[in-house]
């Protein structure tokens, strides 16, 4: 006798579908480069220009008394120009009509939801953009404007634009990968910047290798079975703390801020190079110029659906590099 079974469409024709009205996303949304670095003042052209100058040597010879002063110093012959390109980002979105009118599980709106991911996307965008190794370009008709990003402003062998004294010295970049880098490699980086000029407290934007390499500091002896780990910590909650987000070095105190976005191209996964990459930033040295800060357009429906973008347009100014630092391996 034949029976009617749920496997089969033509036994049960009839059965609904069981679709639940939840919707998960996994992604990362925090984004500690645009949340520290401050907005600066707006630009008033595409190509926006700043000084950088320093107090020079340090001369501690006496006068000799009853001599007249007879020579003079100038004290803007360290001042030189720099500068970084607008560039504009934008996230578009479009929901057909029908997509609007049927009901989707877990989306009230779909025209809100698209706005909403517009938002978010173009926020990942800047943070990405911003992390990265772009270089700076004027554009032209055809090719769009590229802002100089944290990855080429801190470089000690350019940019060739960056007058060579307020380059990043080479000894506050670090290249060791971080399963070899140890805390006399971290903190000579640490001075390097300090004696660069920057202050004592500073922040690391760490990507998650080097992040986890900086909390294994000073914490594990021993090899194999037999490692054991290092804590300063009241134990009578019977839970380990191997999270690190102060570092109190004997030349700055960092906080350590992670990310999975630091060192990306455009369109592409994080990759052993970003997961290692990480930027020591004074957030006085930094600023990020909107010409426009993000904002949202809804455009004509044109009997397609409704369809709009967000947009931001600015520029990173990096105002004097030589007081950053990096950390620059590929794994």
């Amino acid at each position: 006798m034949a029976k009617a079974t749920t496997y089969s469409v033509g036994s049960s024709g009839g059965n609904r579908e069981d679709l639940t009205d939840i919707i998960k996303m996994v992604d990362i949304e925090k984004y500690p480069l645009c949340s520290l670095i401050p907005s600066g003042p707006k630009p008033a052209a595409t190509y926006h220009e700043y000084n950088m100058d320093e107090l020079g040597n340090v001369s501690t010879a006496g006068d000799v008394e009853g001599a007249d002063v007879e020579s003079f110093n100038d004290q803007s012959v360290n001042r030189v120009r720099a500068g970084n390109y607008v560039m504009g980002l934008t996230e578009p979105w479009s929901v057909s009509e029908e997509q609007e009118l049927v009901s989707t599980a877990g989306v009230a709106s779909e025209v809100a939801r698209a706005k909403d991911f517009a938002v978010r996307k173009l926020k990942r965008k800047i943070e990405v953009q911003i992390g990265s190794d772009d270089d700076r370009n004027a554009g032209d008709g055809s090719t769009a404007r590229v802002s100089r990003a944290l990855g080429d402003f801190i470089d000690s062998s350019g940019p060739s634009d960056v007058n060579s004294k307020y380059r990043t010295p080479s000894a506050s970049i670090n290249a060791t990968a971080t399963g070899s880098l140890s805390e006399a490699n971290f903190n000579a980086v640490l001075q390097s910047v300090y004696e660069a000029g920057g202050t004592n407290s500073m922040a690391l934007i760490a990507g998650p290798n080097l992040t986890k390499a900086v909390a294994n500091f000073t914490r594990i002896t021993g090899t194999g079975a037999f490692s054991t780990y290092h804590l300063t910590q009241d134990m009578t909650s019977h839970k380990m703390d191997l999270k690190v987000a102060l570092y109190q070095g004997p030349f700055n105190i960092i906080s350590i801020a992670p990310t999975v976005y630091n060192g990306r191209a455009s369109e592409t996964a994080a990759t052993a190079q970003s997961k290692a990459r990480g930027y020591i930033i004074d957030t006085e040295l930094l600023q990020i110029n909107y010409l426009t800060k993000p904002y949202g357009n809804e455009l004509e429906n044109q009997g397609g659906g409704r369809r709009g973008y967000n947009r931001a347009r600015y520029a990173l100014s990096a105002l004097n590099p030589k007081g950053l630092g990096k950390f620059n391996a590929t794994s």
